[in-house]
């Protein structure tokens, strides 16, 4: 398991939570917004591998919504990982910035 070295004690998520979102998003496995809130709550724990894969599940179920680009490219990047600029690029080129410039997601 992969340490984050920048995440703070103190913002880190209760267990439970971390426990809450998992089974939300296995309860709801077709909802992206439970799969990004999880892949969100495990990077801040420093389970970055585990929280690829719920951005990836995200990302898989919906494929336009930036925010989800974004969290990818910013978790690679926390792991060194090049690929990370394609990922925020793509995040701007769907809202116009990388602070959600007026994009909706799906449902909005």
């Amino acid at each position: 398991m992969t340490k984050n070295p920048n995440s703070n004690e103190k913002n880190k998520p209760e267990p439970k939570e971390e426990f809450g979102a998992i089974s939300e998003a296995d309860q709801e496995p077709e909802k992206p917004l439970l799969h990004l809130h999880l892949g969100k709550i495990l990077q801040t724990r420093g389970k970055l591998e585990e929280a690829l894969s719920a951005y990836k599940r995200a990302q898989d179920l919906d494929p336009s919504d930036p925010e989800i680009y974004y969290a990818i490219g910013l978790l690679l990047e926390e792991m060194g990982n090049p690929e990370s600029t394609f990922y925020i690029e793509k995040a701007i080129e769907l809202t116009g910035s990388i602070t959600g410039g007026g994009a909706k997601r799906k449902g909005e």
